[in-house]
């Protein structure tokens, strides 16, 4: 269920639940992209809480082990 409006909420959102630093262009990026799934209500854009999370999930990268056998 969309329950955050707006970019800037979704920005905060993820910044503040998460501890996730994303930047509103990063989101604008993704919105456009469309990676991220928006849904218009009202004329105004709402995102998911679940989406955000998936959203921030694909962003993850696998930590580089340095090292290893010799």
């Amino acid at each position: 269920m969309p329950t955050i409006r707006g970019r800037d909420g979704a920005v905060e959102f993820i910044n503040d639940v998460f501890s996730v630093p994303v930047t509103k262009t990063r989101m604008r990026s993704a919105i456009e992209g469309r990676e991220l799934p928006v849904y218009k209500i009202s004329g105004c854009n709402y995102f998911s809480e679940r989406d955000l999370y998936l959203w921030v999930k694909s962003l993850a990268r696998p930590a580089v082990q340095r090292g290893g056998a010799a």
